[in-house]
């Protein structure tokens, strides 16, 4: 009888707990549409009132463009294609890209765009629930434009952004912001214009753009937006660019290496899309054993003792932990250096995809269709559970999708893509 009554406290308190989370998101989203009108009416009135920042133009041959592109390391490697084609249609335009600053060293050497600036927006842990922006947004981005937007006098800002979330909010504030009068960015289809006020308004901040229908690959979503803009033929072809240092940095971490030489990227943006470091150590010592491989462990600081752990398992002598180490074009770089990659659904493995060389992806929970590796040369491993995709909001305590995946698995794709590169090579 007792368990009983505790089973129904628990789930009277788990009930409460979801009405209470579930206002106060309507409380936190009528606000956020409050200052969204508010800032969206004295701002209009300041542009309006200091035309000389939006002198008339042929808005076919925009003089100065101005990018977000705001998501993490994945993303943007995948906006590499809207980048190279952006400035195709547009050759003579200063272009400015915003990014966030842990993926600056990404862009840095990228030779399509004329300004890089950085914009952090992520000052909070409950940033992802502010679909609608926030108070604090604005005022950041006002700042932001006053002191590095409005200098440019920007005719047209381009967002790649498809999903309606809190990337998207940051990205029109700071497009309406910015003072430009063209504003292309994805707009709501007919059926989320009717559903959600928080979408239609926050879209309101763009003033044209594709409607945003079922999805597709997101290299061809980004690139969507610049087929509104003109119907030039574009590439979807990534790049990764490297400047002369990170290849030799690349080059001296590599040289000691006579064999196969294999990435593994065992980290993920979040815990429910990794593999087991068990089942990352067993692929390892496999590589070594039947390819003679020598394995390069990589990731970031959050990585490292998860890279130290795989790495214990393995013969010394032929694997190096690089978690930490590296900057995202040095890893890039090294990429270029290997024969093989194998990770998780993680911005690591676009970057291999897009430094083309023969990977292994191990997708479980995430947009498969919407993130798979953009390549021809490639494997994923996936379930494809029902509940899959779960939008990290997994009803599990673990991850079943990316449990279940077994060493075999692997290791028959690993053996059919090198076999492959194998054949190619003689060929």
């Amino acid at each position: 009888l007792q368990a009983g009554e505790n089973a129904l406290a628990s789930r009277d308190c788990a009930l409460t707990m979801s009405i209470i989370k579930h206002v106060r998101g309507k409380l936190r989203n009528a606000f956020a549409l409050l200052v969204l009108g508010v800032f969206q009416k004295t701002l209009g009135w300041y542009f309006r009132l200091t035309a000389k920042w939006h002198p008339e133009r042929n808005f076919s041959t925009p003089k100065n463009i101005l990018v977000f592109e705001l998501a993490g390391i994945g993303d943007t490697v995948l906006g590499s294609a809207f980048l190279r084609e952006l400035r195709r249609l547009f050759p003579d335009a200063n272009i400015a890209l915003t990014v966030r600053p842990s993926v600056l060293n990404l862009v840095e050497e990228c030779p399509y765009i004329n300004h890089l600036l950085p914009f952090d927006y992520r000052f909070s842990k409950s940033w992802i629930q502010m679909r609608a922006g926030s108070l604090r947004w604005w005022i950041q981005a006002v700042k932001f434009a006053a002191t590095h937007l409005w200098p440019l006098k920007v005719d047209m800002v381009i967002s790649p952004r498809w999903d309606s979330d809190p990337i998207y909010a940051v990205s029109a504030i700071l497009a309406f912001a910015s003072g430009a009068s063209r504003r292309v960015g994805y707009l709501p289809s007919n059926h989320e214009s009717k559903t959600s006020r928080v979408v239609r308004r926050v879209a309101e901040l763009f003033t044209e753009g594709p409607l945003r229908q079922s999805t597709k690959h997101e290299v061809e979503m980004q690139l969507d937006v610049l087929r509104h803009l003109s119907e030039t033929p574009l590439s979807s072809d990534l790049e990764v660019w490297l400047s002369i240092s990170d290849r030799k940095i690349a080059a001296k971490v590599v040289n000691s290496s006579r064999n196969i030489l294999v990435a593994i990227a065992p980290g993920a943006g979040w815990k429910f899309r990794e593999w087991s470091a068990a089942n990352f150590s067993a692929i390892g010592k496999w590589l070594q054993h039947n390819y003679n491989a020598d394995i390069l462990l990589v990731g970031s600081q959050a990585d490292e003792n998860l890279c130290r752990s795989i790495g214990s398992e393995l013969t010394t002598t032929k694997v190096r932990n690089l978690a930490g180490q590296l900057s995202l074009r040095e890893m890039a770089a090294i990429f270029e250096c290997c024969s093989f990659f194998v990770g998780n659904d993680s911005g690591p493995l676009h970057v291999a995809a897009a430094a083309q060389i023969p990977l292994v992806g191990l997708y479980g929970p995430g947009l498969y269709e919407r993130f798979r590796p953009w390549s021809s040369q490639y494997e994923a491993v996936d379930l494809k559970l029902a509940c899959s995709p779960c939008f990290e909001q997994c009803i599990f305590d673990s991850p079943h999708c990316m449990e279940g995946i077994g060493e075999e698995l692997v290791k028959a794709a690993i053996d059919r893509q090198l076999q492959l590169k194998s054949s190619s090579v003689r060929s």
